[in-house]
């Protein structure tokens, strides 16, 4: 057989009578400057493809199957460590596996930039708009959700009207002695064996928080549950609230301004 020279490859006179395919093996495509190639022998049996083109990796087609690609590829044995934007037409495109990672405040678009679903690693948050407007805000470092607002101050945050075609379920707690309540009860089911004290937090920190409270073991006439602001605010203007009616409840607001309203 011919030995094959790196001419008759240039010049398109490389025959098929000229190589036996069973052991042909070439490791590199390449440039005349070495800076655009395939590579699938980089280093010894990776089994890896190689993508670059003016001297950087920009795919790499790892051993089971992952691709990586951006403007710096690099190592796939991390997520890659520059990415440029990417239009798939005519398509769509299928993610299968555990991840689909996107580098700081990069993103995914559907149709264009009035769809997308965003996260941002620096500020660990997750952003879903639909029309150019944030519809679903996750904060991960305060822990919170946000359904209207990029800027929840709750647990979950909505800044709208709620609607539900079935049942709604609160969670209550039970209080026995005194207590100062916090920001993450609502509903006070009271069951004191003698009178009890609760001691409402801050109007500044409870803006539009609810209280329902209720005796519910029917002996507030006896064991008064007594209600009271925090140091310098007030209910309704006055310096306490006493349930003294067996089975007695009370419903209170704060406005976060005059203090706490009550509502029934």
């Amino acid at each position: 057989m011919s030995k094959i020279r790196g001419e008759q490859v240039k010049d398109d006179s490389l025959t098929g009578d000229d190589v036996n395919e069973d052991s042909l093996i070439v490791t590199k495509l390449r440039d005349i400057d070495n800076d655009t190639k395939v590579e699938v022998e980089l280093n010894s049996d990776e089994d890896k493809i190689r993508f670059s083109t003016s001297d950087a990796e920009r795919i790499v087609v790892d051993s089971d199957g992952g691709v990586a690609f951006g403007s710096n590829v690099g190592s796939v044995s991390g997520p890659p460590n520059s990415w440029n934007y990417y239009n798939f037409k005519g398509g769509g495109l299928h993610v299968t596996g555990n991840n689909f990672y996107c580098d700081n405040n990069k993103g995914l678009l559907w149709g264009d930039s009035s769809v997308q679903v965003k996260g941002n690693a620096l500020t660990e948050t997750l952003t879903v708009k639909a029309n150019y407007n944030a519809y679903i805000h996750v904060d991960g470092v305060n822990d919170t959700v946000g359904i209207g607002t990029v800027t929840p101050t709750s647990s979950l945050h909505i800044s709208g009207t709620t609607h539900t075609d079935g049942g709604v379920k609160w969670k209550f707690s039970d209080v026995s002695t005194n207590t100062t309540l916090t920001e993450d009860q609502h509903v006070i089911r009271c069951v004191q064996s003698s009178a009890i004290t609760l001691t409402l937090p801050n109007k500044a920190m409870s803006s539009n928080q609810v209280y329902i409270i209720k005796d519910a073991l029917g002996n507030a006439a006896t064991n008064n549950i007594s209600i009271i602001p925090h140091v310098g605010d007030a209910i309704d203007g006055m310096s306490s609230v006493t349930i003294n009616a067996n089975h007695g409840k009370l419903t209170i607001m704060c406005d976060g301004i005059n203090g706490w309203m009550i509502l029934g």
